[in-house]
């Protein structure tokens, strides 16, 4: 069986951005296409502005869903997967 695991390696001293703060970040562009969409009155920029957004916080979820592990953390990891 050949499964893949997939580890970020951080410095403990690292701080993990919040998950609001990478979600606001992440609808900028969204906010560009919908906002401009309001004051033009275009449904088509509204609709993908809209479907941005969406695919924004799908990724940000995703991306949220990663495990942090310090270095130590990931040596421990790493030895339980290869004792397997």
């Amino acid at each position: 069986m050949n499964s893949h695991v997939r580890i970020k390696i951080v410095k403990a001293d690292d701080k993990k951005l919040p998950f609001w703060l990478g979600f606001l970040r992440a609808s900028l562009l969204p906010l560009v296409l919908f906002l401009p969409g309001l004051i033009a009155d275009s449904a088509a920029m509204q609709w993908a502005g809209f479907v941005a957004l969406i695919f924004c916080f799908f990724a940000a979820s995703i991306v949220s869903a990663e495990e942090w592990l310090t270095v130590n953390q990931a040596r421990k990891r790493l030895d339980d997967l290869a004792s397997k």
